[in-house]
């Protein structure tokens, strides 16, 4: 007879807590885990990643945030690609969902979902983060970027995701020279406003909704001003003719 507190091999469906922690300690699926850290970031039926590799395309650098004393100041509008600290090994029988964490956008980081896992997929989870706060954000190592969903499949897959994974030094610098350098360091710059704009409020986005609308609204009437004219001038020469 089973004891009810054994960890058994989970099946088809979403993981919870129990089968995670079975998929890591026996397939290996998640590497990078701080010793301490496995019972923090278990979840009922996900699993926490935290911040890592931060590409930092203002000053240029590839930062390794792998210790409480290195902290990276997120400026306003600032946007940055950053690694997780974690690294997945998904097997073909295994997918997984992403999803960003509501503690980081109450206070302003957007983190962009980077969504489904593809079985076979191995390395970091990559994704893009933007502030969205009027004051800078902290991000340091520990902290929660988002977290992720594990979905056993019925059968294995055919044809799993081919990452050809050759190591994360090799994936940061790949990663850095092809997309980081070339990314938009900030709100402001994608929007092609001036260097030294601020990022409108609510309340100027809606009053640029409302001349837009009044700009709109006087075509409007303007374009049936000039219909009316027409239908004027035509009625004037027909009564000319009787």
């Amino acid at each position: 007879m089973v004891q009810e507190n054994m960890i058994q091999e989970p099946k088809s469906g979403i993981l919870c807590d129990r089968d995670i922690r079975w998929e890591i300690q026996n397939r290996n699926i998640i590497r990078g885990i701080e010793p301490n850290s496995l019972d923090k970031q278990i979840q009922p039926c996900s699993f926490d990643f935290t911040v890592g590799t931060i590409f930092d395309p203002v000053n240029n650098q590839i930062i390794q945030v792998d210790s409480s004393e290195k902290i990276f100041h997120l400026g306003p509008g600032e946007i940055i690609s950053l690694f997780t600290k974690e690294e997945l090994k998904m097997p073909s029988d295994l997918s997984g969902l992403a999803f960003a964490t509501n503690k980081q956008s109450s206070r302003g980081l957007l983190v962009l979902n980077p969504g489904h896992i593809d079985p076979g997929y191995e390395g970091p989870l990559t994704v893009k983060a933007i502030n969205l706060s009027n004051i800078p954000l902290v991000l340091k190592s520990g902290d929660v970027i988002f977290t992720v969903t594990f979905e056993r499949l019925n059968q294995r897959c055919d044809i799993p995701y081919n990452s050809q994974w050759t190591g994360r030094k090799e994936k940061e610098s790949k990663f850095y020279n092809t997309d980081a350098k070339c990314a938009v360091k900030s709100i402001t710059k994608f929007l092609e406003l001036d260097k030294s704009a601020k990022i409108p409020t609510k309340l100027e986005i809606e009053k640029m909704i409302s001349q837009k609308i009044g700009k709109v609204v006087k075509w409007i009437f303007g374009s049936f001003g000039f219909v009316a004219t027409l239908w004027s001038i035509y009625y004037f020469l027909l009564s000319g003719k009787n």
